[in-house]
């Protein structure tokens, strides 16, 4: 489980997720303090911390006070209303939805995975449409993902079909993608195993 903040780049939304016990709780407070101290908005739970990290975070005092209590750090990626926690470290580069009173429902996201596993690559464009479930594209070159996401919103003209050659695409029908993958979630290929999308 990663509980490295520093793999995180600055302005990622992240969850902290803390053990269990007295010295936990207290440690949750040190932090909830320490990000107070310098504006930084945070959701909590009796377990977790949210929050969007600032070049102002104290990393050493992190790693002194907090690092020992925590079980995971999660990346949080926001869909409208609510969003996916992933045990990768990543960052939401875009992200479109349609209304809920359109005849189609779903969005579109271009996402960085900072820590890649094998067998993966780092730009993804992911869409997810109610009925027909999650496609994820994924890619060498950031300019490539965010091409075939203007694309796929209706913004370029681009020829679709020749930007895909040689894109690596899945679908995923209503599995929950791979990099939605939580700390205990086993991944199988592209999809993470006996899960479905919220």
């Amino acid at each position: 489980m990663n509980t490295d903040l520093s793999k995180f780049a600055v302005g990622s939304h992240v969850e902290v997720v803390f053990t269990e016990g007295r010295q936990a709780l207290l440690a949750a407070e040190w932090l909830k303090g320490l990000l107070n101290k310098v504006n930084v908005k945070i959701h909590w739970t009796q377990t977790t911390i949210s929050f969007v990290l600032s070049k102002d975070f104290d990393h050493k005092a992190y790693n002194k006070i907090v690092k020992p209590h925590v079980r995971a750090i999660h990346s949080v990626v926001m869909h409208g209303a609510y969003y996916n926690v992933s045990r990768f470290c990543m960052v939401q580069h875009r992200y479109a939805a349609t209304d809920c009173e359109a005849s189609k429902q779903g969005f579109l996201e271009v996402l960085e995975i900072l820590d890649v596993p094998e067998g993966h690559l780092p730009y993804l464009v992911h869409s997810m449409w109610v009925g027909s479930g999650a496609r994820i594209y994924e890619l060498h070159e950031m300019k490539q993902a965010l091409e075939i996401y203007s694309v796929l919103c209706g913004d370029s003209h681009i020829d679709f079909q020749e930007l895909a050659k040689g894109v690596k695409s899945v679908d995923c029908k209503h599995g929950l993608p791979w990099f939605y993958a939580d700390c205990d979630d086993e991944i199988d290929g592209d999809i993470v195993r006996q899960r479905e999308l919220p």
